[in-house]
């Protein structure tokens, strides 16, 4: 008896003594198959029985790899990820929309090419190890959806040497979570978070810095109220929003700044 995921595939009699023809291994669009368990060279006295599965293959695209998990699609593995990469909310696979909701275990890992990550709101979990040793990687931006974060998912990045680059350059961690992820204690082992900045959702700000590892940031700031100044070349200058109420200083979006002269400039802040 041959068995496919748990089904009968085909079932046959052979005489005792005779010598077995292992059956073709099946095909399935989109999958790849096991290969047969142990199949004797004769028929013995018992019954035999045979098993195979099949498992959803990577598809690849951009270098990225991503495989079916529960029917969303997940972030396998990244070849060599180099310079800026950001993850789409969704990815075709066969001919089938899914939704990107998390990075595999160890995705990322050892890519020390990487210099910045981008993950959507559709993402709700980073997996252990998911960027562990990505010594090139100072900006990190994670979206809205995020609810857990593994073990090590964001550690050793860096070695000495990056440990100074991410102090020249200021290393950023974009967190746009509503509420505050699930986040593992180590994930950010050895890691020089105490000389990063952390952006997060203005109300949370106070409770990140309450938090494990996420109060062991260097500076832990809002989202849309992280800016400390700005320089205008006329000391004069005012601003104002968008529907001309003033301003003391300038806010994420659109910014009107009307100089003494009347000048109008628009600045927009991200």
């Amino acid at each position: 008896t041959y068995m496919v995921d748990g089904e009968v595939y085909k079932s046959y009699d052979v005489e005792y003594g005779a010598a077995i023809t292992p059956e073709a291994e099946p095909t399935k669009a989109g999958y790849k198959f096991s290969g047969w368990s142990y199949i004797p060279s004769k028929m013995p006295a018992e019954d035999v029985t045979v098993v195979g599965t099949f498992t959803q293959e990577a598809e690849v695209k951009n270098n990225v790899s991503y495989e079916i998990v529960g029917g969303n699609a997940s972030v396998t593995h990244v070849d060599n990820a180099k310079g800026e990469i950001k993850i789409e909310e969704s990815v075709e696979i066969n001919g089938k929309t899914y939704q990107v909701t998390s990075i595999a275990d160890g995705a990322f890992q050892g890519c020390t090419g990487l210099t910045s990550i981008e993950l959507p709101n559709t993402i709700t979990t980073i997996g252990k190890n998911a960027f562990d040793g990505c010594s090139g990687l100072i900006i990190i931006k994670i979206g809205k959806g995020i609810k857990e974060i593994g073990s090590k998912a964001f550690a050793n990045i860096g070695n000495s040497k990056a440990r100074t680059r991410a102090e020249d350059t200021a290393l950023k961690v974009y967190c746009e979570a509503e509420v505050l992820p699930s986040t593992a204690a180590d994930a950010f082992e050895n890691t020089p978070i105490d000389k990063a900045t952390l952006y997060v959702a203005d109300g949370l700000v106070d409770v990140y810095k309450l938090v494990m590892p996420w109060n062991g940031f260097g500076t832990i700031v809002g989202l849309s109220t992280g800016i400390n100044s700005v320089i205008i070349d006329s000391e004069d200058a005012m601003i104002f929003d968008m529907q001309g109420n003033r301003l003391d200083n300038v806010r994420k979006g659109v910014n009107i700044i009307r100089t003494r002269d009347g000048k109008t400039k628009k600045m927009i802040v991200k």
